[in-house]
């Protein structure tokens, strides 16, 4: 069997969580302890989402963050994600202090048209119903009931 140009460079891309991990077909020895994993075991279905923020931390309106999600991460973890990601962006910290900030304060809320559900935060987002799926998902203040409805249903004028 005679090796092409394409079949030389085959990579094989497996995500898992949030990284990515790049592996050489040539960098696996083969031995009689070392199992490779079969090609279903590669197979990950992710989804990209865009979270907007319903609080004010400093950025102007209609700031999101896009994340890549596997089929079992939580709102939860969705939300620390987003609140470390804006502290990332966050050049001078001005309204939120992520050594102060507690992630419980906050939740992700998925909002159609003036309608606004709070997701659990052992809930996979991956299972969003319709008409949920279709609409826009925030973070918010726990305490600040429709913050994600003001904010998503802002017109300009």
């Amino acid at each position: 069997m005679s090796t092409t140009p394409d079949t030389e460079n085959f990579r094989l891309y497996r995500r898992q969580g949030f990284s990515t991990y790049l592996q050489e077909e040539g960098d696996v020895e083969e031995s009689s302890t070392a199992v490779r994993p079969t090609r279903t075991e590669w197979n990950y279905t992710y989804e990209v989402i865009s979270v907007f923020a319903a609080c004010d931390f400093g950025f102007p309106r209609g700031t999101c963050v896009h994340l890549s999600i596997s089929a079992n991460t939580t709102s939860k973890k969705v939300v620390e994600l987003v609140l470390e990601q804006l502290a990332r962006i966050q050049s001078p910290p001005t309204q939120l202090e992520m050594s102060a900030v507690d992630v419980d304060d906050f939740c992700l809320v998925a909002v159609v048209g003036a309608r606004e559900r709070r997701l659990k935060d052992d809930f996979a987002l991956t299972r969003l119903q319709s008409p949920w799926n279709k609409g826009r998902l925030f973070v918010r203040r726990r305490s600040a009931l429709l913050a994600a409805v003001e904010y998503g249903n802002e017109a300009v004028v």
